[in-house]
């Protein structure tokens, strides 16, 4: 036999039984359940925590204060008999209460406090747990098959292995929530909030997640066959090798740099050309910032190479500095070199840093010739320049065929995708 806990009001548990709570209800008398259950919690949390002073509003700290605290159990109770005499248990206190493998089909815990409960393996096909406070709950296992779940709180709640097809969680709060290898076929999330919440290898298909908060969820190796994701919020989210088919739609998202389709058939989707555009240029990204990881020499030529292009995803980035580039050295050209420069351009000679502002043509005719360098459309007669004239045209040449080189590649990533977002 478990040893009796010192300070632990025995008699006030025991009043806390399957038989008072089927009572009470019947005789819509939860009420007295609710005040008798509150004085419970008040003794256990005076048991633990002596020095602090009771606030109700501290339950949930007291209900996760696992196996200190003394749960009220239900262990393999059978509702179902009172389920069909109409007995519901509608804003019942049961904060942190054992409902292990108990059967609850179609029960109605409309509104009802269940922080910290626990359903493990319980059944609870088309139960109502409409804006019922479940924050933490355990439903690992359970069999939650059509359970109504809307406007409910359900932030920290576990459904590991858990069956929650056609499940109905319109609005609720999921925060957190951990589906790992559940099944949720024809689920409805429509403007649920799911920041963070794990659907790992999670069974997704025809579910419905339409202006759902999804920001950094987690769909690693879901399977999200004919799923909506419409208007839903993917900032951060990870859709990493997730399996997609023709019929899965991503429309009007919300997303972010972080957003990972990685290893996701895209392609496959029914999904807006801007947002695929996005999508594949954070894959790129994601894909260059691992590999600068395992090369720290080549990273200094290829980040700057793809900060040109912004990871292909911008036009204005390689030819801004493409201009900028080549009026810096039309500059230079004008004011420094001199005559040494005058004998690198052939058959054009004009006088350099010869009465300079006399004639803005000459500042133009110099800007024109350092571009054409770039693309060798200049005779070039390099043997008689001093050193660091040579230096300057190798730079300017060197650097601008770097620049040129990002330029092609955005210009061939941007012939492939389906828009142009650019940058």
């Amino acid at each position: 036999m478990d040893e009796i806990p010192e300070g632990w009001n025995q008699e006030l548990y025991e009043k806390l039984s399957f038989e008072y709570l089927i009572e009470c209800a019947e005789n819509k008398n939860i009420h007295e359940w609710n005040a008798l259950y509150l004085e419970y919690l008040e003794s256990e949390w005076k048991r633990l925590y002596p020095d602090r002073k009771w606030d109700p509003e501290n339950v949930f700290e007291l209900v996760m204060r696992w196996p200190d605290f003394k749960k009220p159990t239900f262990f393999r109770k059978d509702f179902r008999e009172v389920r069909s005499r109409g007995v519901y248990f509608a804003r019942a206190h049961l904060e942190g209460a054992d409902f292990m493998e108990a059967h609850l089909e179609g029960a109605d815990f409309m509104e009802a406090h269940l922080e910290g409960a626990d359903f493990r393996a319980a059944h609870l096909e088309r139960a109502n747990f409409i804006e019922a406070h479940l924050d933490s709950a355990n439903f690992i296992h359970a069999h939650l098959n059509g359970v109504y779940f809307i406007d409910a709180r359900l932030d920290g709640a576990y459904f590991i292995k858990a069956r929650l097809d056609g499940a109905s969680c319109m609005d609720a709060r999921l925060e957190g929530a951990n589906f790992m290898d559940a099944r949720l076929e024809g689920a409805n999330f429509r403007e649920a909030h799911l920041e963070r919440a794990i659907f790992r290898n999670t069974h997704l298909e025809r579910a419905i997640f339409i202006n759902a908060r999804l920001e950094w969820a987690d769909f690693r190796v879901a399977h999200l066959g004919r799923a909506d994701f419409s208007g839903a919020h993917l900032e951060g989210a990870k859709f990493i090798y997730s399996i997609v088919d023709g019929e899965t739609l991503f429309t009007e998202n919300a997303m972010d740099g972080k957003t990972d389709f990685t290893g996701t058939g895209i392609s496959a989707t029914r999904i807006d050309p801007v947002l695929r555009t996005k999508l594949e240029k954070n894959i790129r990204e994601i894909q260059w910032n691992d590999w600068y990881k395992n090369h720290r020499f080549l990273r200094i030529i290829m980040r700057p190479f793809w900060f040109l292009t912004d990871y292909g995803a911008s036009t204005i980035r390689p030819v801004s500095a493409f201009v900028l580039w080549n009026t810096l050295f039309a500059i230079i050209y004008y004011l420094w070199l001199g005559n040494d420069f005058e004998e690198l351009m052939t058959p054009y000679t004009s006088p350099f840093l010869t009465n300079i502002g006399d004639n803005i043509v000459i500042f133009l005719t110099d800007w024109m010739k350092s571009n054409l360098m770039i693309i060798s459309l200049t005779d070039m007669a390099t043997i008689e320049l001093g050193l660091w004239t040579l230096f300057a045209v190798f730079l300017h040449v060197f650097v601008g065929y770097f620049i040129l080189a990002a330029l092609v590649a955005r210009l061939s990533i941007m012939f492939q995708n389906l828009s142009p977002n650019d940058n």
